[in-house]
């Protein structure tokens, strides 16, 4: 993996002669197998490849942390695509971008900037929902079917709903 990391680091577009599925096919990438399995078992592969598409793409441990039945794969994946190509390099610092995921979910791209990275990003850093902001490990990954970034935890879309009112002193 050190010539194609170098390859990664030195030429961000080393990738877009293949498409996402065809990458993982050649099994290059050890960490990101389930992913591919995933998609296969749930028949997504053409939605997942179609047109220009980012992709935020769990590794083996984070499915393996919330996989608790085949019924959420579906569902899980659908929210994890979404149109359009969105890649840190091209984001400004503290820029968000609100995708519509194909199960219908907003899913958020989030661009800041660190001491010793530029180019941070993170999966749902919106004030509109309440979930976790995740950190993208690998990002920026460039195939001929749209970008591709890496999460060592899944995003899940979970809705901001309003507080309600206190229970007043005189009611059970």
């Amino acid at each position: 993996n050190l010539i194609t990391d170098y390859k990664l680091d030195t030429n961000p577009d080393y990738l877009k002669e293949v498409s996402l599925i065809q990458y993982l096919e050649e099994g290059k990438e050890s960490t990101l197998t389930m992913y591919l399995e995933a998609i296969k078992y749930a028949g997504l592969e053409e939605q997942i490849s179609t047109g220009n598409r980012t992709r935020i793409i769990p590794t083996n441990d984070a499915i393996k942390s919330v996989l608790s039945s085949a019924g959420v794969i579906r569902s899980l994946f659908s929210y994890l695509t979404f149109d359009g190509t969105y890649r840190s390099i091209d984001m400004e610092t503290d820029q968000s971008v609100k995708g519509i995921s194909d199960s219908g979910e907003p899913i958020f791209l989030t661009r800041k900037e660190g001491a010793s990275d530029k180019f941070l990003l993170y999966v749902n850093d919106s004030k509109e929902i309440d979930g976790q902001s995740i950190a993208v490990i690998r990002q920026d990954y460039l195939f001929k079917d749209g970008v591709a970034h890496v999460v060592g935890q899944l995003p899940l879309y979970i809705k901001k709903v309003k507080e309600t009112d206190p229970i007043p002193d005189d009611v059970d």
